[in-house]
């Protein structure tokens, strides 16, 4: 059941004919809430992996890198457990991180300073993500922070957070442009990374051969 806050108050601006204002909570699936992870976790040499702000990559989780919490302290927190597909978002400090949960971290949990949000079935999931990449969504985030010591976003506010919604088809269209430009964006920029080796070499070369000095001339054979 969402309450009311949870919902968006007004629309922050018009959308095309067939898209829609909705909130973040109201993409989650059905009796997963949005929420925040393990309080003050007690780290262990084996346990359950969990999973920091400092892990969360640009799309990624290091879980190579996860440290583990006392499997007693992480039962405390059964709201959090992870599954496949969870869309985890760095709520404090680094604000406005996302990455999908992978098949591997099945299981593990999140610490307090990050959200687990379980999209319904209903939306792709892929676009959820960007859209709250997108610096609409993210410049949102920043102006809900609040704290001192470390600036965060509340969970509450959060999860009434405007995202606009456009048909399903709309979506999958949307997701499928957005990989292709991202593939066009990695061929680019191999190329400018080839291109920058090529430059350093030729450089190196043209610089080896300066500081090398002329050839000396050779020595006349005496008469």
């Amino acid at each position: 059941k969402r309450r009311p806050h949870d919902r968006v108050l007004s629309a922050p601006y018009d959308l095309p004919v067939g898209w829609a204002w909705t909130s973040a909570a109201d993409l989650a699936q059905a009796n997963q809430l949005i929420t925040y992870g393990i309080l003050k976790p007690i780290w262990v040499s084996s346990g359950v992996p969990t999973v920091r702000v400092t892990e969360m990559k640009t799309g990624t989780i290091a879980v190579g890198s996860l440290r583990r919490c006392d499997p007693a302290r992480a039962a405390k927190f059964s709201k959090t457990i992870l599954s496949a597909g969870d869309l985890l978002i760095s709520k404090d400090g680094t604000i406005g991180k996302t990455a999908f949960v992978p098949d591997d971290l099945a299981g593990g949990n999140i610490t307090q300073h990050i959200l687990r949000f379980s999209i319904s079935p209903y939306v792709n999931r892929q676009f959820v993500k960007l859209a709250i990449d997108s610096p609409f969504c993210q410049a949102w985030m920043v102006g809900e922070t609040k704290g001192v010591a470390l600036q965060g976003v509340n969970v509450g506010d959060f999860r009434r957070m405007p995202i606009p919604v456009p048909p399903l088809n709309e979506q999958s269209r949307i997701v499928a442009k957005v990989d292709e430009l991202m593939a066009v964006c990695d061929r680019l920029e191999a190329q400018l990374e080839a291109g920058r080796g090529a430059q350093g070499a030729l450089l190196e070369a043209t610089l080896g051969d300066a500081l090398a000095g002329p050839e000396p001339a050779p020595m006349m054979a005496a008469g």
